[in-house]
């Protein structure tokens, strides 16, 4: 999933959107940047998620005894629903901070402090119309750079999970067969 993230932070700026539109019937044929932009994106998330869910459930549910097997499924469940969310608000608070600090840089005569002008210009949306050609540009530069840097920023987070588990996960496996091949009972069965 890292690497889609990445793949998915070197899409150009310049690709060209797919206005899909049911009155329109040849807009709904994709445009080629869509094959080479969007889709491997998609296809490797897919697989990456795919490849990482049922696993992480499963590792979970064996770790937990028995008798608990509702209130583990419950906490899984609860982190999967609150963790993402939270994770993407706090992604969020980053790609602010650079969006309206590189919109600073690039145009110096707006206060990017101001309230009035953070209510006008907003990350990853178009300028707005009151704007001069120069903010725009600013504003288009400031959105692209925070865009990169979240997906950079996720991708990284990705990485760092995948190592985590991998090592994490296979460290507990070890053990515990480790334990099972000594004659050890399965004290996760007995609880």
């Amino acid at each position: 999933m890292g690497v889609a993230a990445l793949w998915y932070a070197r899409i150009p700026a310049d690709s060209t959107p797919w206005k899909a539109s049911l009155a329109n019937p040849a807009s709904l044929i994709p445009p080629p940047s869509v094959f080479v932009d969007i889709l491997p994106y998609a296809i490797i998330f897919g697989l990456g998620l795919a490849c990482v869910v049922a696993p992480l459930t499963n590792a979970l549910m064996a770790c937990v005894p028995g008798r608990y097997s509702g209130l583990g499924s419950a906490i899984n469940n609860s982190i999967s629903r609150v963790g993402q969310p939270l994770l993407g608000a706090i992604i969020f608070i980053a790609l602010s901070a650079t969006y309206y600090a590189t919109l600073g840089n690039l145009a110096p005569g707006l206060d990017t402090e101001s309230t009035g002008v953070r209510s006008v210009f907003q990350p990853l949306n178009p300028a707005p119309a009151i704007a001069t050609p120069a903010q725009v540009a600013a504003a288009t530069q400031a959105s692209i750079d925070a865009f990169h840097l979240a997906m950079t920023a996720s991708a990284g987070l990705l990485f760092t999970g995948t190592v985590t588990v991998w090592f994490g996960l296979r460290q507990a496996g070890y053990a515990r067969a480790a334990a099972l091949a000594a004659g050890a009972p399965d004290v996760r069965r007995s609880a």
